[in-house]
């Protein structure tokens, strides 16, 4: 049986990412009163067994360390690592931070987004979360340091993972680290799309996709290397904020993260989003010339193995009900018609197009 091993996890009832099913799942925490299967400093994980797991999971743990003590808690990830295991690590993006800060105006004190512990302010992403902080007394809780995409990147290859693929998802910076080109195994663990030209650069920026980075000197990308999907998921017609959605709607609103309609997403690259969304808006688009063009520009921006998820009016259980009308009240039969062409709540809310399936 695969083992990882969850680094900082702080309780066996958090949930680890649905890769990990089936896995042996060793936790390891500085805290003996969350019970963890080994009671250790991250930064002495070189006193641990060498070459023993799998994968080492490391979930918003990292940035809880000194800068200058980062590199001895990856050298022990490489140390607990075998050769053909893999990394995973989840850490703040402060690069997005600081542009969100920017771009609103915040102040430290001024809440981001809600979580479900609660309101969750900018210097809770910059210094850790004050709440828990203040109710366990532990220190060890608070930020001590911050990544950008490259500054992850870089730490990483480093400490001699020298594959590096990262993404970026609002607050979240993603990375899975490998010391060697992974296996066909773990790229279909992992759900990895296929290879393409160009995977070997890295940046910083978190609006681009995902990003692989390759140390150089090393053997060059094979077929196994395979670089993750962008991470990025569009919302087309989105209607409600959604820290995993960047959402597309044709009419301004504060919620909205681009302004335009979804016949022309030409301000995205190709192949930019790995999911895109569109619930009920398919039908808007004329189809004797524009259905068309409309989802061939869709699928320009999905990349090569993204996913396209679209719900429509289902035409053929409308005209069954229109037959059956007999059976419907006033208020039923309007609702069929407004499903059939549209609610007209503005100069987009017209249906010019019927799709079964």
């Amino acid at each position: 049986m695969k083992k990882v091993l969850n680094v900082g996890g702080n309780s066996h009832e958090i949930l680890l990412p649905v890769i990990y099913d089936g896995w042996q799942r060793v936790l390891l925490d500085i805290d003996p009163a969350c019970n963890p299967d080994v009671v250790c400093d991250a930064r002495e994980l070189g006193t641990l067994d060498e070459g023993c797991y799998d994968s080492v999971y490391c979930s918003h743990n990292l940035e809880h360390y000194y800068h200058h003590d980062v590199a001895r808690v990856l050298a022990g990830f490489c140390h607990v690592l075998k050769d053909d295991g893999f990394v995973y690590i989840r850490v703040p993006d402060i690069a997005w931070l600081m542009r969100e800060v920017a771009a609103k105006d915040l102040d430290i004190g001024d809440v981001l987004y809600q979580s479900q512990l609660g309101p969750i302010t900018v210097h809770d992403v910059v210094y850790g979360y004050g709440v828990e902080i203040a109710r366990s007394g532990n220190d060890y809780f608070a930020h001590k340091t911050g990544f950008s995409t490259s500054t992850l990147t870089a730490a990483l290859q480093a400490a001699g993972l020298h594959w590096v693929f990262v993404s970026c998802s609002n607050t979240n910076i993603t990375a899975i680290g490998f010391k060697q080109a992974p296996t066909p195994s773990v790229t279909a663990l992992l759900n990895l799309p296929a290879p393409r030209d160009g995977d070997q650069a890295s940046g910083d920026n978190a609006e681009t996709s995902w990003t692989a980075a390759i140390t150089p000197g090393v053997a060059p990308v094979t077929e196994a290397a395979i670089h993750l999907g962008s991470g990025r998921r569009l919302h087309i017609g989105g209607k409600e904020r959604s820290d995993d959605w960047e959402l597309l709607n044709v009419n301004p609103a504060p919620f909205v993260d681009h302004v335009c309609n979804a016949n022309n997403l030409s301000r995205f690259a190709n192949d930019t989003f790995s999911a895109i969304y569109a619930s009920h808006v398919v039908e808007h688009f004329d189809y004797k010339d524009e259905l068309n063009n409309v989802l061939t520009e869709w699928r320009r921006v999905l990349e090569p193995g993204g996913q396209i998820l679209i719900s429509v009016p289902d035409l053929d259980v409308l005209a069954r009900l229109l037959v059956a009308c007999d059976g419907l009240t006033t208020d039923e039969r309007f609702f069929v018609m407004r499903m059939l062409f549209g609610g007209h709540t503005d100069a987009h809310d017209y249906h010019v197009a019927g799709l079964n399936e």
